[in-house]
């Protein structure tokens, strides 16, 4: 469970593979360009897609930057928590 004050960024992209967000404290809003980290993320979902046959499992993909998260990232289902000083 994350909670807090973040900022949301929702991709606009209607050709993504699934809806994605990015969650962030206003402070590191600046420290990211959240159209190339949706190109990013969808490029690698589809390229995964392709590779592996198998459609995206989960109706979302959120990224989730928290502050003082001892550790660099973890992969929770439809949801990626990483340290926001990665930003």
């Amino acid at each position: 469970m994350c909670a807090g004050q973040y900022d949301v960024i929702v991709d606009e992209n209607k050709d993504a593979p699934v809806p994605m967000r990015i969650f962030l404290r206003n402070s590191k809003i600046d420290n990211i360009d959240a159209k190339e980290y949706f190109r990013v993320m969808s490029t690698g979902i589809k390229f995964y897609e392709k590779l592996i046959g198998v459609k995206f499992p989960f109706e979302k993909y959120d990224s989730i930057f928290c502050p003082e998260y001892r550790i660099g990232a973890m992969e929770n289902v439809g949801a990626i928590t990483f340290n926001d000083g990665f930003l």
